[in-house]
């Protein structure tokens, strides 16, 4: 974990005031021991309590993030306000948007698709993922800049249909993916109506998967809604 990860961690954790008290220990301790108010062994000993202390808090925050004691993200609005608050460059976040439609590259959508899962099985809700094609750019329209702007406008109903909540990826030209939150097959299927309503021009088509009600690993959703769209086409 670099020291950009725990710093961000600490900061922005619902457990960050619980450090509180033990970084006053510490401060305390020694503060007490260089004003000659208190001897080695006693500034020792409450050093040692505040690091007890802050491995204890750092333990209940691990098992808090999930079943596995990975760190889930944080939501992108928080780490953007944390970021932004401590100076952080946000150069280093542009590996994780595809530079030409603004949305998530594909490694990172399926980072988060896992660590969403890790949610699901600590809340026992669901969530969908959709995997949209349009149709295929003739040969003619490839001396132009008429598929640049085909996927554009497919990208931006992929962001406009779906909740702050929710993620949409690129995975091709003109294939992306869209993680739905809290969201299960209903609640997808009504996603794929509008987005069939609003790409009719594009020969839009949508592969759906489901977790857990698919019982597939959360890595192999893309891979299921891709097949589903193949059967459906």
């Amino acid at each position: 974990m670099s020291l950009e990860d725990i710093h961000l961690r600490l900061v922005s954790s619902p457990f960050s005031l619980a450090y509180l008290p033990a970084l006053a220990l510490l401060a305390a301790g020694w503060g007490l021991f260089a004003t000659g108010r208190a001897e080695l062994p006693v500034a020792a000993g409450m050093s040692l309590a505040a690091i007890v202390l802050i491995a204890f808090v750092w333990r209940a925050q691990e098992r808090s993030d999930g079943p596995s004691g990975k760190i889930i993200a944080l939501d992108d609005q928080r780490i953007a306000a944390v970021r932004a608050h401590f100076g952080v460059d946000h150069r280093r976040s542009s590996s994780i948007r595809d530079e030409s439609t603004g949305l998530y590259t594909r490694w990172y959508f399926e980072r988060r698709v896992i660590e969403e899962a890790a949610r699901c099985r600590r809340y026992d809700h669901p969530m969908a993922v959709l995997v949209l094609r349009t149709g295929v750019v003739g040969l003619t329209d490839m001396s132009n800049d008429d598929w640049q702007q085909r996927r554009e406008i497919a990208a931006r109903y992929c962001t406009q249909v779906i909740r702050n909540v929710d993620l949409s990826s690129s995975l091709g030209p003109f294939e992306f993916a869209i993680l739905l939150v809290h969201c299960d097959g209903m609640g997808a299927t009504r996603v794929v109506e509008r987005l069939e309503k609003e790409l009719s021009d594009y020969g839009c088509e949508v592969g759906v998967s489901v977790y857990p009600n698919d019982s597939c690993e959360p890595e192999e959703m893309i891979g299921l809604a891709q097949a589903r769209l193949q059967m459906a086409a």
